[in-house]
């Protein structure tokens, strides 16, 4: 068993390296700036703090559990709340994660998000990974949804692109470790159609 978390931990750092790749190339278009709709604005500000709220779990859970997966995913959400600071600056919005200090939000959806979280995980290694799989769905159906409904600048549109094929990464090493660790997760955020497709989505 610790060979076979040993290889995917591998598996995943070459994942995660391809990524950070990606967020390289991935700049913004300083020439097609355009001003956003408010709801653009709103869904930055509460992505911005989403994706904290998950590299503050993910940190907090590798110091409890030695699995690698908890510390790997927790660098990649330092990559993308990165990215997401650089789209507010780049379109002059204040950033409402600066000084941010783990486990604190200003929204307070999110603040109960992850006081809920944090209590599930502690619990045992199980619902740690339940806990993983819940927060990669509900950053997999936030980000599609502000797709379909609210992104129309095409530099916020690639960045929330590139996060959410991160989400669908991060999504399926959880599953993997849910499926070898025979632990029952029952979707709560997608269909169980549209986790299906998730897990299913090339890399």
């Amino acid at each position: 068993m610790k060979n076979l978390f040993l290889f995917t931990a591998l598996i995943f750092v070459f994942i995660q390296g391809q990524g950070q790749c990606l967020a390289l190339e991935l700049k913004i278009d300083i020439e097609n700036i355009n001003e956003l709709s408010k709801k653009e604005i709103e869904s930055l500000n509460y992505l911005r703090e989403e994706e904290f709220l998950a590299g503050d779990v993910y940190d907090y859970l590798a110091e409890i559990y030695s699995l690698p997966v908890f510390n790997n995913i927790g660098r990649s959400e330092d990559v993308h709340t990165e990215k997401v600071r650089e789209l507010l600056e780049a379109y002059d919005i204040v950033d409402p994660a600066e000084n941010h200090k783990a486990g604190i939000y200003k929204n307070k959806k999110l603040q109960e998000h992850y006081d809920a979280l944090i209590a599930l995980g502690e619990k045992s290694l199980h619902d740690a990974i339940i806990e993983g799989l819940t927060i990669e769905e509900m950053d997999i159906k936030d980000l599609q949804e502000a797709l379909d409904n609210v992104i129309q600048e095409e530099n916020i549109r690639k960045v929330y692109d590139f996060l959410l094929m991160g989400s669908h990464n991060h999504l399926k090493a959880f599953n993997f470790h849910a499926n070898n660790l025979a632990v029952n997760y029952s979707p709560q955020f997608l269909s169980p159609k549209e986790f299906k497709i998730a897990l299913e989505k090339e890399k």
